[in-house]
Protein backbone atom coordinates (compact mmCIF):
# COMPACT_ATOMS: atom_id res chain seq x y z
CA UNK A 1 0.00 0.00 0.00
CA UNK A 2 2.38 2.53 1.02
CA UNK A 3 4.44 1.60 -2.18
CA UNK A 4 1.58 2.05 -3.97
CA UNK A 5 1.13 6.10 -2.39
CA UNK A 6 4.92 6.83 -2.95
CA UNK A 7 3.60 5.94 -6.47
CA UNK A 8 1.47 7.69 -7.18
CA UNK A 9 3.41 10.95 -5.46
CA UNK A 10 5.87 10.26 -7.68
CA UNK A 11 3.24 10.76 -10.87
CA UNK A 12 1.93 13.56 -9.40
CA UNK A 13 5.14 15.25 -9.10
CA UNK A 14 6.55 14.33 -12.91
CA UNK A 15 2.76 15.60 -13.78
CA UNK A 16 3.11 18.48 -12.26
CA UNK A 17 6.73 19.15 -13.57
CA UNK A 18 5.78 18.28 -16.91
CA UNK A 19 3.07 20.54 -17.36
CA UNK A 20 5.46 23.74 -15.94
CA UNK A 21 7.76 22.55 -18.46
CA UNK A 22 5.20 22.39 -21.57
CA UNK A 23 3.83 26.17 -20.38
CA UNK A 24 6.98 27.99 -20.54
CA UNK A 25 7.85 25.97 -23.80
CA UNK A 26 4.82 27.27 -24.97
CA UNK A 27 5.80 30.73 -23.71
CA UNK A 28 9.48 30.74 -25.62
CA UNK A 29 7.59 29.70 -28.66
CA UNK A 30 5.18 32.48 -28.50
CA UNK A 31 7.76 35.16 -27.92
CA UNK A 32 9.88 33.51 -31.10
CA UNK A 33 6.50 34.17 -33.71
CA UNK A 34 6.90 36.47 -36.52
CA UNK A 35 5.31 40.04 -36.01
CA UNK A 36 1.58 39.89 -37.96
CA UNK A 37 2.79 41.48 -40.98
CA UNK A 38 -0.51 43.61 -41.62
CA UNK A 39 0.06 44.56 -37.95
CA UNK A 40 3.73 45.86 -39.27
CA UNK A 41 2.35 47.78 -41.92
CA UNK A 42 -0.40 49.72 -40.66
CA UNK A 43 2.70 50.52 -38.16
CA UNK A 44 5.01 51.90 -40.28
CA UNK A 45 2.06 53.80 -42.35
CA UNK A 46 1.43 55.18 -38.68
CA UNK A 47 5.31 56.52 -38.49
CA UNK A 48 5.92 54.08 -35.86
CA UNK A 49 5.14 56.23 -32.41
CA UNK A 50 6.03 59.81 -34.29
CA UNK A 51 7.42 62.31 -32.02
CA UNK A 52 7.00 66.30 -32.88
CA UNK A 53 10.15 67.09 -32.76
CA UNK A 54 9.99 71.06 -32.53
CA UNK A 55 12.64 73.94 -30.50
CA UNK A 56 11.17 75.44 -27.73
CA UNK A 57 13.34 77.98 -25.39
CA UNK A 58 13.83 77.54 -21.20
CA UNK A 59 15.59 79.76 -18.98
CA UNK A 60 15.00 82.96 -21.81
CA UNK A 61 17.19 81.62 -24.64
CA UNK A 62 18.81 77.87 -24.06
CA UNK A 63 16.74 75.30 -26.42
CA UNK A 64 15.31 72.34 -25.50
CA UNK A 65 12.90 69.49 -27.67
CA UNK A 66 9.34 70.38 -27.03
CA UNK A 67 9.56 66.38 -26.65
CA UNK A 68 9.96 64.69 -23.67
CA UNK A 69 12.62 61.57 -22.18
CA UNK A 70 9.87 59.56 -22.19
CA UNK A 71 8.17 60.41 -25.60
CA UNK A 72 12.15 59.45 -26.74
CA UNK A 73 12.29 56.29 -24.92
CA UNK A 74 8.78 55.41 -27.07
CA UNK A 75 9.49 56.29 -30.13
CA UNK A 76 12.95 54.68 -30.22
CA UNK A 77 11.34 51.37 -29.12
CA UNK A 78 9.01 51.24 -31.47
CA UNK A 79 11.62 51.30 -34.31
CA UNK A 80 13.85 48.82 -32.25
CA UNK A 81 10.89 46.27 -31.63
CA UNK A 82 10.04 46.48 -35.32
CA UNK A 83 13.06 45.03 -36.60
CA UNK A 84 14.23 43.13 -33.15
CA UNK A 85 10.96 41.91 -31.43
CA UNK A 86 11.76 43.19 -28.18
CA UNK A 87 12.02 47.19 -26.84
CA UNK A 88 15.46 48.61 -25.92
CA UNK A 89 14.97 50.66 -23.31
CA UNK A 90 13.53 50.50 -19.86
CA UNK A 91 10.88 53.37 -18.54
CA UNK A 92 12.89 56.39 -17.33
CA UNK A 93 12.86 55.34 -13.78
CA UNK A 94 14.74 52.47 -14.28
CA UNK A 95 17.53 54.85 -15.62
CA UNK A 96 20.38 55.42 -13.94
CA UNK A 97 19.75 59.07 -12.97
CA UNK A 98 22.12 61.95 -11.22
CA UNK A 99 21.66 65.99 -10.90
CA UNK A 100 24.27 68.59 -11.61
CA UNK A 101 24.41 72.09 -11.24
CA UNK A 102 24.41 72.73 -15.01
CA UNK A 103 23.96 71.15 -18.19
CA UNK A 104 26.54 70.73 -21.36
CA UNK A 105 24.97 73.39 -22.67
CA UNK A 106 22.90 75.07 -19.93
CA UNK A 107 24.13 77.12 -17.10
CA UNK A 108 21.07 76.08 -14.82
CA UNK A 109 21.13 72.65 -13.31
CA UNK A 110 20.34 69.76 -15.07
CA UNK A 111 19.59 65.95 -14.76
CA UNK A 112 21.30 63.19 -16.63
CA UNK A 113 19.82 59.90 -17.29
CA UNK A 114 21.76 57.01 -18.50
CA UNK A 115 21.65 53.77 -19.52
CA UNK A 116 23.55 50.63 -20.11
CA UNK A 117 22.06 47.27 -21.09
CA UNK A 118 25.00 45.60 -18.72
CA UNK A 119 27.00 48.09 -16.51
CA UNK A 120 29.41 45.63 -16.03
CA UNK A 121 30.28 44.88 -19.59
CA UNK A 122 32.55 48.04 -20.75
CA UNK A 123 32.41 47.52 -24.20
CA UNK A 124 28.79 48.14 -24.63
CA UNK A 125 27.72 51.33 -25.59
CA UNK A 126 25.39 53.80 -23.44
CA UNK A 127 22.85 56.16 -24.09
CA UNK A 128 22.23 59.45 -21.85
CA UNK A 129 19.48 62.16 -21.70
CA UNK A 130 19.89 65.61 -20.16
CA UNK A 131 17.32 67.18 -18.76
CA UNK A 132 16.54 70.71 -17.49
CA UNK A 133 15.44 69.45 -13.54
CA UNK A 134 12.80 70.84 -13.03
CA UNK A 135 11.31 69.19 -16.25
CA UNK A 136 11.76 66.42 -18.64
CA UNK A 137 11.94 68.07 -22.12
CA UNK A 138 15.56 67.22 -23.59
CA UNK A 139 18.06 69.29 -24.26
CA UNK A 140 20.51 66.50 -25.06
CA UNK A 141 20.97 63.13 -25.94
CA UNK A 142 24.32 61.28 -26.55
CA UNK A 143 25.36 57.61 -27.28
CA UNK A 144 28.80 56.79 -26.23
CA UNK A 145 31.28 54.16 -27.07
CA UNK A 146 34.37 53.42 -24.93
CA UNK A 147 36.95 52.90 -27.43
CA UNK A 148 39.67 51.50 -24.36
CA UNK A 149 37.52 48.52 -23.90
CA UNK A 150 36.28 48.19 -27.51
CA UNK A 151 35.11 44.72 -29.63
CA UNK A 152 33.78 44.81 -32.74
CA UNK A 153 30.40 43.86 -31.52
CA UNK A 154 30.01 46.57 -29.08
CA UNK A 155 30.98 49.11 -31.73
CA UNK A 156 28.80 47.70 -33.85
CA UNK A 157 26.08 48.17 -31.52
CA UNK A 158 27.08 51.80 -30.92
CA UNK A 159 26.80 52.56 -34.48
CA UNK A 160 23.15 50.65 -34.34
CA UNK A 161 21.90 53.15 -31.21
CA UNK A 162 23.19 56.01 -33.10
CA UNK A 163 21.34 55.10 -36.45
CA UNK A 164 17.93 54.19 -34.61
CA UNK A 165 17.95 58.25 -32.31
CA UNK A 166 19.03 59.75 -35.65
CA UNK A 167 15.09 58.11 -36.66
CA UNK A 168 13.73 58.88 -34.13
CA UNK A 169 14.82 62.63 -35.32
CA UNK A 170 14.33 62.00 -38.92
CA UNK A 171 11.87 59.13 -39.64
CA UNK A 172 11.32 60.50 -43.21
CA UNK A 173 15.43 59.90 -44.21
CA UNK A 174 15.71 56.57 -45.93
CA UNK A 175 17.91 54.00 -44.42
CA UNK A 176 20.60 54.38 -46.58
CA UNK A 177 20.28 58.29 -45.71
CA UNK A 178 20.60 58.01 -42.08
CA UNK A 179 23.68 55.23 -42.41
CA UNK A 180 26.01 57.53 -44.39
CA UNK A 181 24.88 60.46 -42.18
CA UNK A 182 26.14 58.30 -38.62
CA UNK A 183 28.99 56.72 -40.81
CA UNK A 184 30.22 60.45 -41.68
CA UNK A 185 29.47 61.82 -37.77
CA UNK A 186 30.92 59.09 -36.70
CA UNK A 187 34.09 59.49 -39.12
CA UNK A 188 33.89 63.21 -38.08
CA UNK A 189 34.77 62.68 -34.29
CA UNK A 190 37.41 59.82 -35.00
CA UNK A 191 39.62 62.38 -37.73
CA UNK A 192 39.62 64.95 -34.92
CA UNK A 193 39.97 64.18 -31.77
CA UNK A 194 40.53 66.77 -28.77
CA UNK A 195 43.42 66.48 -26.45
CA UNK A 196 43.15 65.20 -22.86
CA UNK A 197 42.17 67.91 -21.35
CA UNK A 198 39.08 69.05 -23.10
CA UNK A 199 36.90 65.84 -22.07
CA UNK A 200 33.03 66.19 -22.36
CA UNK A 201 31.49 68.41 -19.87
CA UNK A 202 29.57 72.01 -19.29
CA UNK A 203 30.77 74.15 -22.34
CA UNK A 204 31.78 71.42 -24.43
CA UNK A 205 32.63 73.33 -28.14
CA UNK A 206 32.70 71.14 -31.00
CA UNK A 207 34.69 70.91 -33.44
CA UNK A 208 31.94 70.04 -36.00
CA UNK A 209 27.64 70.43 -36.35
CA UNK A 210 25.46 68.82 -38.51
CA UNK A 211 22.28 70.41 -38.97
CA UNK A 212 18.96 69.94 -40.02
CA UNK A 213 15.77 71.28 -39.33
CA UNK A 214 15.78 72.81 -36.18
CA UNK A 215 18.12 69.47 -34.98
CA UNK A 216 21.90 69.63 -34.49
CA UNK A 217 24.44 66.39 -34.86
CA UNK A 218 27.83 66.36 -33.64
CA UNK A 219 30.52 64.34 -32.58
CA UNK A 220 32.78 64.80 -29.41
CA UNK A 221 36.10 62.61 -28.85
CA UNK A 222 39.04 63.20 -26.50
CA UNK A 223 42.13 61.35 -25.64
CA UNK A 224 41.02 59.03 -22.33
CA UNK A 225 37.40 60.02 -23.02
CA UNK A 226 34.21 58.48 -24.25
CA UNK A 227 33.29 58.66 -28.04
CA UNK A 228 30.04 60.76 -28.31
CA UNK A 229 27.14 60.79 -31.17
CA UNK A 230 25.23 64.10 -29.63
CA UNK A 231 21.97 65.51 -30.63
CA UNK A 232 20.83 68.83 -30.04
CA UNK A 233 18.04 71.35 -30.28
CA UNK A 234 19.17 74.40 -32.32
CA UNK A 235 18.39 77.50 -33.76
CA UNK A 236 19.72 80.07 -36.30
CA UNK A 237 20.94 81.94 -33.14
CA UNK A 238 22.46 78.58 -31.96
CA UNK A 239 24.58 77.81 -35.31
CA UNK A 240 26.12 81.82 -35.43
CA UNK A 241 27.09 81.11 -31.85
CA UNK A 242 28.80 77.77 -32.75
CA UNK A 243 30.09 79.10 -35.86
CA UNK A 244 31.79 82.22 -34.10
CA UNK A 245 33.34 80.11 -31.77
CA UNK A 246 35.05 78.38 -34.62
CA UNK A 247 32.73 75.24 -35.25
CA UNK A 248 32.20 73.75 -38.64
CA UNK A 249 28.72 73.94 -39.85
CA UNK A 250 27.11 71.60 -42.19
CA UNK A 251 23.81 71.23 -43.79
CA UNK A 252 22.24 68.02 -43.82
CA UNK A 253 20.18 67.60 -46.79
Amino acid sequence: MNRRIKLAVWILVAAILLGEFLWVWIQCQEDRKEPNADLLFAVEEQGIEPINIEVRTVHGNEALFGVTAEDFIRSFNSLFERDSGRSYFPPLEDWSGCSYNSGIHSQYPAMQFVFSEDEKIYSLPTVTIYTPMEQRAIQEITVNFDEHSYTEAGYQRYKQLCSYTLKVFFPKLSEDAVSQICDQVIAAGNQNVFDSDAWFGSGAVPFALFCRDGVGIYPYFAIGDWQRFCVIPVTEEIIADFKQKGVEIYEIQ
